[in-house]
């Protein structure tokens, strides 16, 4: 299901963004549905996608060296999750991001 472009302004980085970067970005978009407890991407992952939490909840969490799990933030709809690819070159995901809830994003290549 393909969501209206113009949702997107729900995103404080695309507020001012003109219609034609919201469609171009809509078209390029994956929707992908996630369940609780699943994950949208791992720590260390290379960062191929930046992602918009469209429904549902999730969560970043990093592991230290310890191997602690550190919570960080939780993620709530149309708020952007996972861009440093789309700013840094091979980056890698610095934490994992796992859904709350069954949630679904958009995932848009980063580069």
């Amino acid at each position: 299901m393909k969501i209206d472009p113009k949702n997107l302004r729900r995103v404080s980085v695309f507020k001012s963004a003109t219609d034609e970067d919201l469609n171009l970005i809509s078209q390029h978009a994956i929707e992908r549905s996630i369940e609780e407890g699943e994950f949208f991407f791992f720590q260390g992952d290379p960062a191929a996608y930046l992602y918009v939490l469209t429904s549902g909840r999730a969560k970043l969490m990093q592991t230290n060296p310890a191997g602690q799990q550190v919570n960080l933030r939780t993620i709530n709809a149309w708020q952007m999750f996972g861009a440093l690819g789309a700013v840094r070159e091979a980056a890698t995901y610095p934490a994992s991001a796992q859904a709350l809830e069954h949630s679904t994003a958009l995932a848009v290549k980063s580069d």
